[in-house]
């Protein structure tokens, strides 16, 4: 999971070559979906991700590079896109973007790029693709920390939505599309019987506390079947937003738009 400015190279050369895929790769941190960290491991697929196709917040421009543009998405994790027809200039914006980040410290907003012993815990997790508009090179903003209060991690699921998910948040989740856990199945099953029935939550799913709060205040008694399935349908995409919320490391759009304008770059008009 070996992530550097001849990583942007590698997924341009692929998408390059296969201009209907997508390509990337976590971030190199454990915890956070890296794995064998020493090497190149790239993960892709044959359609665009909803992370690919998030409207823009606010576009930004840096004066040596005026062929390409660099958007703040908006999307529940914290992310930016870099467009240029120019496959240099995504190589460049993007490693000053990655330079930038993984030194990048703000105690105010509890991001730290190193823990105590002097461990790096900010990296990058790029995707590439191609579209009518040229390269897009997505940066997703990454960080391992973990605190008494969240051991498993600070940019993690928290722990109130590990009944859906605890596994690490990796580059394709990153992206909007979520693996969850096949226990589900059964699980939202018993819950989805229990609503139907009228009963309480049932003892053995009795972690999906929060959900079922949710669930019941949004059926409001409904015992409909097919209402009940939705609804919990629902439910889990919205858990799974708020798990890519729990991710982000500038909580708010304001704050990543803070850290594009300290390196220079300017908003698009």
């Amino acid at each position: 999971m070996h992530v550097s400015r001849s990583t942007f190279g590698h997924l341009l050369d692929f998408v390059d070559r296969f201009p209907g895929y997508f390509l990337g790769c976590n971030a190199a941190l454990p915890r956070i979906g890296g794995s064998v960290l020493a090497h190149d491991h790239y993960q892709g697929g044959g359609e665009l991700l909803p992370m690919h196709k998030a409207a823009t917040w606010a576009a930004f421009t840096l004066a040596d590079y005026p062929d390409a543009v660099v958007e703040i998405l908006d999307w529940p994790g914290t992310a930016v896109r870099v467009v240029s027809k120019s496959r240099q200039s995504i190589i460049d914006v993007s490693d000053i973007i990655r330079e930038a980040w993984v030194g990048y410290d703000d105690a105010a907003n509890g991001i730290a790029s190193h823990d105590a012993d002097g461990n790096r815990q900010s990296a990058l997790s790029p995707s590439a693709i191609i579209t009518e508009r040229g390269y897009e090179m997505s940066l997703i903003f990454r960080n391992n920390a973990i605190s008494d209060e969240y051991p498993e991690g600070i940019f993690h699921a928290h722990p109130e939505y590990w009944p859906v998910k605890q596994e690490p948040i990796g580059l394709i989740e990153a992206q909007g599309l979520f693996i969850l856990p096949g226990r589900l199945i059964n699980q939202l099953g018993l819950i989805e019987d229990a609503l139907a029935e009228g009963k309480p939550l049932p003892e053995e799913v009795g972690e999906f506390t929060l959900e079922w709060d949710e669930l019941t205040a949004t059926l409001n008694g409904e015992r409909d079947r097919d209402a009940i399935h939705a609804a919990v349908q629902d439910e889990l995409g919205s858990v799974c937003e708020r798990i890519l919320g729990n991710t982000a490391v500038f909580k708010h759009k304001e704050l990543t738009r803070d850290f594009m304008e300290g390196l220079g770059f300017h908003t698009q008009h």
